[in-house]
């Protein structure tokens, strides 16, 4: 199944860090579009990696243009 996340807020960052930590969801789910809306994919991207909640997301979290792309 293909996802696109609507929004890159609290839910969505979750979201997204939950879907890679479980190996089960993603053999049946891939994101495949993230809608950030008006905020600079720098801070996005800052945000997802060091999240004050969650803490420090172990993966790699990159920017090229305006594409996010994070591995695990």
């Amino acid at each position: 199944m293909k996802i696109a996340i609507n929004g890159f807020g609290r839910i969505g960052r979750t979201f997204l860090r939950t879907l890679l930590q479980d190996t089960n969801a993603q053999k049946k789910c891939q994101v495949v579009a993230i809608n950030i809306g008006p905020a600079k994919i720098e801070t996005v991207a800052h945000m997802f990696k060091y999240d004050t909640i969650m803490g420090t997301y172990p993966g790699s979290v990159t920017i090229s243009g305006d594409i996010l792309t994070v591995v695990e």
